[in-house]
């Protein structure tokens, strides 16, 4: 219960600081990134299956982000391999990609 309570916290976190995933409209690609960091954009469509739950999105094991359907998050990241999972309910995993991040 006590994860489920941190999980929510740093989804709130994100929304109020304009860190979360951005609903709807078009892609707003950001204008810089920092020297020495990776930039990667999360997208999820909009889907019939699934549509009502958002997505919990994981780093190298780490909840980064809820995504509900239609919208994106932009991820800065120390460069380096990055694992990518995608949880939902009962937090089984539904898929998982890795990816080798490059600065800039």
């Amino acid at each position: 219960m006590r994860g489920c309570f941190a999980g929510f916290l740093l989804v709130v976190t994100l929304w109020i600081t304009g860190c979360g995933p951005k609903l709807g409209g078009s892609f707003v690609k950001l204008d810089s990134v920092p020297q020495g960091k990776a930039l990667i954009y999360l997208y999820r469509p909009f889907g019939s299956t699934g549509f009502v739950y958002p997505i919990n999105i994981h780093a190298n094991g780490n909840l980064i982000v809820s995504m509900p359907h239609q919208s994106y998050f932009p991820y800065l990241v120390e460069p380096g391999e990055i694992e990518f999972a995608s949880r939902w309910l009962l937090n089984q995993v539904d898929e998982s990609i890795t990816i080798h991040a490059k600065p800039g």
